[in-house]
């Protein structure tokens, strides 16, 4: 239970002033709001825990304090120390302030408390440091130590509030077994609470020494609440350096127990991930270096990392999701090629105990294992859910302040584009090219999404712009697409960049918070068309600078030659397509003509209705993976479907006639365009256009054309350059040829 009286009237008052402003006032914190404080501090001697984050304005508390003619006598810096000059982990000694000339005891040396003689020398003690809302983030423990250092003395401690920059609860709650300097109390990774909020938990937990009281006087935050994005005017330590990082850092800290750098050693910490190991896994490398005053002796000092950029995700989703991000740890154990010493902290100093870090014994084991995201949040409860309502008695701030609206996904404001599979309560989505759009008149809204295996990855258009890239897991979770926006009518998609190797995405609906207004769904364009492709109508690789990676990070279907040239004429469009396949051979149990027809690809028995979508022009662009395989005898897939004998010309152009003859019998008033290119299939020499100009001759269809696209001439599948040749070639035939 809370200490009786223990916080003052003070704070009563100012919580009911943020619970009822609720307006889009700016977030004030205690440290500016300095009319509630300074009569506090008159006539007496202050002692002030702080360090970079501590200021009034834009200028440092004491500095500003002391200009006030506040009697400041001591000052106690934390880790990286007041001026925050130091290394995360390296010791701090006592000084005097340069700027002040008041002396700076440190508490990050081998003093971790202000002993009685400095307290003695005190009547009250400001705590203002920015947090970040993690357990591992060494804020509280020194908060502890403060707390404990004013209850044996019987000293007030004056907390100026800040928010939390992460806002949500999460994670395992610390085994005490494990009790660490990373993980000192029985809470979760992330705890949700600002500093105000943690302390009153120490106290009303009974967390000091001999369950002693601290008396404590808190000046709030004004118009917060915890959902709220907010942005640190101060970074709060050397290697927390940009918001990305410190909403990245809550689940990209517990890989300071394994074998991966995070970064440490850049000017990027904490929005990277990589190890020297993992060099083919990944194209994306950084080479941590010693840095003063950030990392002197970072993990892998001098080499190349190999591994994941994090700089360019929406980390204002993940944070809005309350979620940690566990995909990422599963992903790189299941890359890195020696397992066993992933998580051994004895490879090297610079490597944490990842069971102090997780705080639990078995997420090690889990991980390793390859439990399921779901299984391992299991393993949380009860403890998380027992500690969110334990929460609850010590919050001063609500954990939201706006409505939300959600719109499911059969909701009729919400369009589909491509071939999409709706269940009773989400919309399927698999196809590359797969489109969602919801008009709306407000400010912003998420997307509740459900990945198969977290290898997809969607692209956010806001009105016609991309804006984002969204990578979704296998909970089920909200994602922002879009915040912030000015009030008004506002159009959003999310497409699918990848295909459907990668999996489905469960699409359950849209959430928007505040004043929002729905719009009908503006009428869909008139021209329609269809492609069917290999890897290059996927805009496989189309982002891979330096190779020819497979992973769905680099793939684009939406700078596909395809859908630039559907975005030119306006068009309604369906992509069905995959990487690898052909018309005769592919490079994997399944043919174009045996795929053609499914609603679901993996599904032999699910079949689409051709009568749901009616393209005015179809586009085929296949035979690339057929001109390989026919050449390669010793391939099993060219043994199951040929025997022994490569096919002959005249198979090759009675399979292509075939295929295109079932198309036109689908697609009875189509125009159809016969596509090669512009791989090597289109190289001097080549007998492939060839078969294709001869099937579509002896179908003596007027409505087929042929159009054969230049070999590019470069290694591996076209990038983004290429594609936007092979689109102008496209566009420049169809404006030629193909009257609609």
């Amino acid at each position: 239970m809370l200490l009786k009286g223990s916080v003052s009237l003070l704070l009563a008052l100012c919580t009911l002033a943020v619970f009822a402003n609720r307006g889009p006032e700016p977030i004030v914190t205690g440290a500016d709001q300095t009319g509630l404080y300074l009569p506090l501090l008159k006539g007496k001697r202050v002692g002030v825990l702080g360090n970079p984050s501590s200021i009034i304005g834009s200028r440092s508390l004491v500095d500003s304090l002391h200009d006030l003619g506040v009697n400041i006598r001591e000052i106690f810096g934390p880790e990286h120390g007041f001026r925050g000059k130091a290394s995360n982990g390296a010791k701090v000694a006592d000084e005097i302030d340069s700027a002040t000339g008041i002396p700076i005891i440190s508490l990050y040396g081998p003093k971790r408390k202000p002993s009685k003689a400095d307290m003695d020398a005190i009547d009250i003690m400001i705590f203002d440091v920015q947090d970040v809302g993690c357990r591992f983030y060494t804020n509280i423990n020194v908060l502890r130590n403060i707390m404990e250092s004013c209850a044996e003395s019987g000293k007030e401690l004056l907390i100026l509030d800040r928010p939390d920059p992460n806002g949500y609860v999460d994670g395992p709650i610390l085994d005490m077994a494990f009790k660490s300097g990373v993980g000192q109390f029985p809470v979760p990774i992330v705890h949700g609470m600002t500093i105000g909020e943690f302390a009153q938990m120490i106290n009303g937990e009974g967390w000091l020494s001999n369950k002693e009281q601290c008396k404590l006087k808190i000046i709030p935050v004004k118009n917060y609440s915890h959902d709220m994005s907010y942005k640190l005017p101060v970074w709060p330590s050397p290697n927390l350096n940009s918001q990305q990082s410190i909403l990245l850092y809550p689940s990209l800290c517990l890989f300071e127990g394994t074998i991966i750098s995070q970064g440490r050693g850049t000017h990027m910490p904490f929005t990277v991930l990589g190890n020297p190991d993992l060099k083919g896994a990944y194209t994306f490398s950084f080479t941590p270096e010693s840095i003063p005053g950030m990392s002197e002796t970072p993990l892998h000092e001098g080499q190349a990392c190999y591994g994941l950029d994090l700089r360019g995700i929406d980390a204002d989703s993940l944070r809005k999701t309350g979620k940690l991000n566990l995909s990422w740890m599963m992903e790189l154990y299941k890359a890195y090629p020696y397992k066993e010493k992933f998580f051994d902290y004895h490879q090297s100093r610079q490597m944490g105990d990842i069971n102090k870090l997780a705080g639990v014994a078995a997420f090690k084991e889990q991980i390793a294992s390859g439990m399921s995201e779901a299984d391992i949040r299991k393993s949380w409860e009860p403890g998380l859910s027992e500690y969110k309502e334990m929460r609850k008695k010590y919050l001063l701030y609500p954990d939201g302040v706006s409505q939300t609206k959600f719109v499911p996904a059969h909701d009729r404001h919400i369009s589909y584009e491509g071939r999409i599979l709706m269940t009773k309560d989400a919309a399927v989505l698999m196809w590359p090219g797969t489109d969602v759009r919801i008009d709306f008149e407000g400010t912003g809204l998420s997307a509740q999404l459900k990945d198969q295996d977290t290898a997809n990855y969607y692209n956010v258009v806001v009105d016609g712009v991309v804006t984002s890239k969204i990578h979704p897991d296998t909970a089920r979770r909200n994602y922002l697409l879009a915040d912030g926006l000015s009030y008004g009518r506002h159009s959003v998609d999310l497409f699918k960049r990848t295909e459907w190797d990668k999996g489905k995405t469960w699409f359950y609906g849209f959430d928007f918070e505040g004043k929002t207004v729905l719009a009908a769904p503006p009428k869909k364009p008139v021209r329609k068309m269809e492609f069917f492709g290999n890897s290059i109508t996927c805009g496989y690789a189309i982002e891979d600078r330096t190779g020819d990676s497979p992973m769905g990070y680099f793939e684009n279907n939406y700078d596909s030659y395809a859908a630039i040239t559907a975005r030119h004429f306006n068009a309604q469009c369906h992509y069905t397509a995959k990487s690898g396949i052909g018309v005769m051979v592919s490079w994997f149990p399944l043919i174009m003509p045996e795929m053609y027809d499914r609603l679901d690809p993996t599904d032999s028995n699910s079949r689409w209705s051709f009568s749901r979508y009616v393209p005015d022009l179809v586009v085929i662009n296949l035979l690339q993976n057929d001109a390989w395989i026919t050449d390669m005898p010793t391939n099993e897939q060219f043994k199951r479907r040929f025997g022994t004998q490569r096919p002959s010309e005249d198979l090759i152009v009675e399979s292509y006639r075939n295929f295109v003859r079932t198309i036109r019998q689908v697609y009875p008033k189509a125009k159809i365009i016969c596509m090669l290119g512009n791989m090597d299939i289109t190289r001097e020499g080549s007998p492939w256009p060839g078969y294709v100009q001869k099937a579509v001759q002896t179908l003596n269809d007027p409505r087929i054309f042929t159009l054969v696209v230049p070999y590019k001439n470069t290694p591996g599948h076209p990038k983004t350059e290429e594609q936007k040749a092979m689109a102008e070639t496209l566009i420049a035939f169809i404006e030629s040829h193909i009257s609609w």
